[in-house]
């Protein structure tokens, strides 16, 4: 190389792009949903970063539900009933929301087709 001239350094493997597809699934995690992380594996990060997908009449399950953090999310293709405590609404593409994980809340796919997710949730 010339002199005062610097090779170009190859970017070392991180975690700053994961392209489409390539991320690991989650396990299943209710029936008819599936996660996939958007991030790498192992990524120390302040919150989880996934699309989750749920087949046609997929749910979290008969039941509100509650744990630690915060959630939210973006629907990306599909609808999405989203009920917290007392209250519910039907989300559709561009749709977005974002609640305190403590409340009971519930996810359902109401339609015929795949509803699709990007979620982010933080640990309290």
């Amino acid at each position: 190389s010339l002199p005062g001239k610097r090779k170009a350094k190859k970017a070392p493997a991180t975690s700053i792009v994961m392209k489409a597809g390539k991320g690991p699934r989650l396990k299943l995690w209710r029936s008819g949903i599936h996660k996939q992380l958007l991030t790498e594996p192992g990524a120390q990060l302040p919150f989880s970063y996934f699309t989750m997908h749920m087949e046609p009449g997929a749910t979290s399950g008969g039941q509100l539900y509650q744990h630690s953090g915060n959630e939210a999310g973006l629907v990306l293709v599909g609808r999405l009933s989203l009920t917290v405590e007392d209250q519910n609404w039907l989300l559709g593409e561009g749709d977005s929301f974002f609640f305190a994980s403590n409340k009971p809340h519930r996810f359902v796919n109401p339609s015929r087709g795949r509803t699709s997710v990007v979620m982010v949730h933080t640990p309290t």
